[in-house]
């Protein structure tokens, strides 16, 4: 059995917050850095089934309020529209309220949670040290759970390349009157590696485009995000709409085979590490498997060796497949139109179709099995 070692955790969203809380539940000494506190990640907050169905605590307290969503009516680049119900709601989470509460699960498990930023950290003799404005720690294992521009990433693995990387751009807006709270709307514009988005939350609406990066300039997603809004209105943006941006991991198919998530030492979770869904943009669940894998590795006294052959063979594998159909999914053709044209075609038309496109849009489809699924489900009406 190897010794126990101190960890310090760069980073408290829901993938350095969840392997605090399950490192500090095992009675390893973590300490987690998180200058912001709760805070409103720009992201949708979507929170897939499966996700709620591993995690249940998610559900458990009433102070955690989400919206549960149980259609998806999808607009594709030909002009195409499809209402689709979910047969397995899936939920949306305000990112300040669950980032807070998974702080403090953290907290209560007996993490102590530093809330200020990482100046430096350098190699020691017996691991690492790690130092904020005010004060230095000793940790045995350094662990980048700071998203996408992550810091320990930068130095120890190296930045993503611009391939790699989306950037989304949005706002967060009263509901509108006409509008379902229970439907997420999903429009994919022509031409673009990525879509937009109306994810309604318990008491407002997060609005957002994703697109990969330099694939287009800022101002014309922004255009393209206050055209899709001005119609879920039907008139002008409320004033109050505070708006937002961030860049996320849209790992390529080459990457996957080269992503360094370990090193001597360290470790890489969450957005830093790229575990994200390369197609629909989803890293909820990936952060918090990925924070529970790095835990369970050393609960179970394998260590990093371990935690380096567990995230892929759980949901590695199928992202890097994911990423194979990413460009076809987005920019191909089939039978003379757009391929989404094409899915929501047949999705209209067909129902066993429509099966499989709810659940690979509710975040259940396994990528794996995806043509399997879809020529089995071709015969079931």
């Amino acid at each position: 059995m190897m010794a126990r070692p101190s960890f310090a955790i760069v980073g408290g969203g829901p993938s350095g917050s969840v392997a605090a809380a399950e490192l500090a539940s095992a009675g390893f000494a973590v300490t987690l850095f998180e200058p912001k506190g709760a805070w409103e990640k720009p992201c949708g907050g979507g929170v897939t089934t499966k996700a709620l169905e591993r995690y249940s605590w998610l559900l458990d307290d009433p102070s955690w309020p989400s919206q549960p969503i149980d259609r998806i009516a999808l607009l594709s680049p030909g002009g195409r529209r499809l209402e689709m119900e979910l047969d397995r709601p899936f939920r949306i989470f305000d990112r300040r309220r669950l980032n807070g509460l998974l702080l403090e699960r953290a907290r209560n498990a007996g993490a102590d949670i530093a809330g200020e930023a990482v100046s430096a950290f350098e190699r020691t003799n017996s691991g690492w040290k790690v130092s904020t404005r005010t004060r230095s720690i000793d940790a045995g294992i350094l662990v980048g759970a700071d998203g996408a521009g992550s810091v320990v990433r930068r130095d120890l693995a190296g930045r993503f390349r611009p391939d790699d990387v989306a950037l989304t751009v949005g706002y967060n807006a009263p509901p509108a009157a006409s509008r379902s709270l229970a439907t997420v709307e999903i429009e994919f514009p022509p031409g673009l590696t990525g879509y937009v988005w109306a994810f309604p939350r318990t008491d407002h609406v997060n609005f957002g485009v994703i697109n990969r990066l330099n694939e287009r300039p800022a101002a014309e997603l922004k255009a393209l995000l206050h055209n899709f809004m001005g119609r879920y209105y039907d008139g002008p943006i409320p004033e109050t709409a505070e708006f937002y941006g961030a860049k996320v991991p849209m790992l390529g198919h080459g990457a996957w085979r080269s992503v360094r998530a370990t090193g001597d030492g360290w470790a890489l979770i969450g957005d830093a590490a790229g575990f994200v869904d390369p197609i629909t943009g989803e890293g909820i669940y990936f952060a918090i498997r990925s924070g529970e894998l790095l835990a369970g590795s050393f609960v179970n006294g394998t260590g990093l060796a371990e935690y380096d052959r567990a995230w892929f063979e759980d949901f590695g594998e199928d992202l890097e497949v994911a990423s194979k159909y990413l460009d076809r999914f987005y920019r191909g053709r089939f039978l003379g139109a757009p391929v989404i044209d094409r899915a929501v075609w047949f999705s209209a038309r067909h129902a066993g179709f429509r099966r499989v496109m709810a659940r690979a849009l509710g975040g259940e489809q396994s990528y794996l099995t995806l043509k399997r699924d879809l020529v089995s489900n071709a015969f079931r009406f």
